[in-house]
């Protein structure tokens, strides 16, 4: 955004401008956040079929704490890793690289073809592949791109139809799932714009993320 307004910004501008970004984004974070269809009702039904269960996403690891929490989540999941500044997090690379899912599995000291990864976009299901891990893609999230070209190794319309996927595909050797947070466990467009419109105003850009 700053590049076209013609703004450039050092290094340590850019910072202090991703501080105040982060400020303006826990305002609105869970005002502007709804759960996707389904979610509870699912989670519910995966925790009575014994298998753990992980969030690996590349929000920020306290955002995603506070919307878990705010959710009555939290407690479905053993392990939440995220985007941070703080090791060890900090020293894992984004998806689509493999390290977050790659932690994931280390943590729970399971192997790539003991875990499942669910998630919305080309960015989850790359970096399932990458790390050896078999992906379901769910529609109705927030990828730009038909699930389809990506590869995954189920496609299903929403979160909603995760249990009769799970019963139509268990495997006998399944031990972990991982989840992605955005589009996947919850709406978060609203939170985005209203967020990234408001920090655009006090920096004083002239810019506005609207609905097309």
């Amino acid at each position: 955004v700053y590049d076209a307004q013609g703004m450039a910004l050092d290094e340590a501008s850019l910072e202090c401008r991703l501080d105040d970004m982060r400020e303006v984004y826990a305002r609105h974070l869970v005002g502007r956040t709804t759960l996707m269809p389904g979610v509870v009702e699912a989670l519910d039904f995966l925790r009575t079929q014994g298998c753990a269960m992980a969030v690996v996403t590349n929000k920020l690891v306290d955002a995603t704490e506070t919307i878990l929490g705010h959710f009555g989540l939290r407690d479905y999941f053993e392990v939440v890793i995220g985007d941070s500044t703080e090791p060890p997090l900090s020293l894992l690379a984004r998806k689509p690289q493999p390290d977050m899912l790659l932690e994931a599995l280390r943590r729970f000291g399971v192997t790539a073809d003991e875990a499942v990864m669910v998630g919305d976009s080309g960015v989850d299901v790359r970096a399932a592949k990458a790390a050896g891990i078999r992906v379901v893609a769910v529609g109705g999230g927030y990828s730009a791109e038909p699930l389809e070209s990506f590869g995954p190794d189920r496609l299903i319309a929403s979160f909603a139809d995760l249990p009769t996927a799970f019963k139509d595909c268990t495997v006998s050797d399944l031990k972990v799932l991982i989840f992605d947070v955005d589009g996947t466990l919850a709406a978060t467009e609203e939170l985005h714009r209203a967020a990234f419109n408001q920090a655009f105003a006090e920096a004083g850009l002239d810019w506005h993320w609207s609905v097309e």
